[in-house]
């Protein structure tokens, strides 16, 4: 069975009540996981990796503010083309 709900707190809270198990970003799951009896287990396989994209539609169409969003990630971003 599957299911899908709206928000990190909703998935936490079903796990909690024994409803299965969930997987989601370690963040979510280490502020969930001191008020919930939940427990983390982080995936260290491959698959488990992610690989995120900023896209926009055009440098030039942006605001000053997103425009400097966008210049500070890529100026971060991590040496391996991410």
């Amino acid at each position: 069975l599957r299911m899908q709900v709206t928000s990190y707190d909703a998935l936490c809270l079903m796990v909690s009540a024994g409803l299965g198990v969930a997987v989601l970003p370690r963040g979510s799951a280490q502020l969930l996981r001191g008020t919930l009896a939940i427990r983390t287990v982080t995936l260290a396989e491959p698959w488990a990796r992610r690989r995120l994209s900023l896209c926009v539609r055009a440098d030039e169409s942006l605001s000053s503010v997103a425009r400097l969003f966008v210049e500070h990630l890529r100026a971060t971003a991590y040496e391996d083309g991410a």
